[in-house]
């Protein structure tokens, strides 16, 4: 079988790293994809999460848009506000549910000290506004991010105080984990602020 050119510059514009371009041009910042790929890595171990992440990066997370062109699903538009055709930068920032979860999200670690505001990049990409706090606030972004998506594939609706408890459940197994490692210090100095 031959491939056209036409299927090579569609092969080629879901690979590419600059599906990013547009939003980068927007906050017209330099961007440092190698440190990009290794966020991920520095906020957690959890294999799931980091291929997630690296899926987001690469938009080939599976959304409406695709799946409905692909005939599996009966509509383009989004599960949460039925308003917009479902996009990874619309599923993750671009919704009202979305943005009043981070809304949420910000205001929670606002009363904790951590001073932050988040855009799309910060949200889609990951984040290095809070030096001291990098890798937790990555993590707490990742682990939002993954937990719209999930609540996407059971149809519910995501909410706050839900999230709330399962960042918990996660960062008492991260304890979990550092007690195991004899780690425990860093753990503590690590998340001080949400604890």
């Amino acid at each position: 079988t031959r491939i056209t050119a036409t299927q090579t510059e569609s092969y080629a514009s879901l690979f590419k790293r600059n599906a990013w371009d547009t939003i980068i041009e927007m906050y017209s910042k330099s961007i440092d994809w190698n440190q990009l790929y290794i966020f991920p890595f520095s906020a957690t171990s959890d294999t799931v999460l980091r291929s997630f992440q690296y899926k987001i990066l690469h938009h080939i997370i599976p959304t409406n848009k695709y799946l409905f062109t692909c005939k599996l699903k009966n509509s383009n538009l989004c599960d949460f506000c039925s308003s917009s055709i479902e996009t990874i930068e619309q599923i993750f920032w671009e919704c009202p549910i979305t943005q009043h979860l981070w809304s949420q999200r910000v205001n929670f670690l606002n009363d904790r000290g951590i001073l932050i505001s988040l855009n799309i990049m910060d949200v889609c990409i990951g984040t290095d506004q809070c030096r001291n706090q990098n890798s937790c606030i990555n993590y707490a972004l990742l682990l939002m991010k993954y937990y719209i998506y999930t609540t996407k594939l059971c149809e519910m609706i995501p909410v706050f105080c839900v999230f709330r408890n399962y960042l918990h459940k996660r960062i008492n197994l991260e304890k979990q984990i550092a007690l195991t490692k004899n780690k425990l210090g860093i753990f503590y100095n690590m998340w001080s602020f949400i604890l």
